[in-house]
């Protein structure tokens, strides 16, 4: 059974050792709405962890708390989180969280006219879209591909890797269990980060693979359809958003 520690510590006011950076009250609040954006931020053992197996469970539930970020987490069936939870019963001041991240100074980052650039992340509307279908519906394959992609990806990895369902999804938060990124969500914490504006462009229509792979005339002229087709959906957006896989964006201070 999964072990729950309430009010860790995440991020603390002050100096933030081996970076060179301070951490005050805006850093607190942008790590907050980064935080509250992805509902759910896995722990890993260490930094740099790179395996599904590192991953040790998740924190949620962040808040702000005087000169402190905090969350609750929530540690896996693993013999490591097991360990964790054990040392954080018998001497919880001498280990804690220790948040991956990067930052220069606000004088050099955050001035105005600055870019922040992102890509090729999981569309929210895309997600909804596929997970609403059920898997044993009637579909051309291009859907079927899609179904078993978005929402069943937990399972053909279990089968492969022996790696469970609860640790893949937690692997992949953003993608399995956040279900994307959300237009509207996304420009509100860029907005509470300090940005004035945000363009988002959206990536890979519904069936463009089966368009750029078939058989039916040269690769050149696939390639010509795939952008007409992908030409006429972007101008058909906001209404047509549900049908690309991927989103980007360019938020300027």
């Amino acid at each position: 059974m999964a072990t729950k520690l309430k009010n860790v510590s995440i991020l603390t006011a002050g100096e933030a050792k081996g970076h060179n950076l301070l951490i005050d009250e805006t850093s607190l609040q942008q790590a907050l709405a980064v935080a509250q954006s992805m509902g759910r931020i896995k722990v890993t053992n260490g930094h740099g962890a790179q395996q599904v197996m590192d991953i040790l469970g998740y924190v949620e539930n962040f808040r702000i708390e005087g000169s402190r970020l905090l969350g609750d987490l929530t540690l896996l069936n693993s013999d490591k989180a097991d360990y964790v939870a054990n040392l954080a019963g018998l001497m919880p001041d001498q280990f804690g969280l220790s948040l991956t991240f990067s930052g220069v100074p606000e004088d050099r980052a955050l001035v105005a006219g600055g870019k922040f650039y992102a890509d090729l992340d999981p569309n929210f509307y895309f997600w909804q879209s596929i997970g609403s279908l059920k898997r044993d519906g009637i579909y051309d394959s291009i859907i079927r591909r899609e179904i078993e992609g978005v929402s069943h990806k937990d399972e053909e990895i279990e089968a492969k890797f022996g790696v469970s369902r609860d640790i893949f999804n937690h692997a992949e938060f953003g993608k399995d269990i956040a279900g994307g990124f959300k237009e509207d969500e996304l420009t509100r914490q860029l907005v509470i980060a300090g940005f004035s504006g945000v363009k988002y462009h959206y990536h890979w229509f519904l069936g463009e693979a089966a368009v750029i792979n078939g058989k039916s005339c040269p690769k050149e002229e696939l390639l010509v359809q795939a952008k007409l087709i992908n030409d006429a959906l972007q101008r058909a957006l906001p209404v047509s958003r549900n049908l690309f896989k991927y989103i980007g964006f360019v938020a300027t201070r």
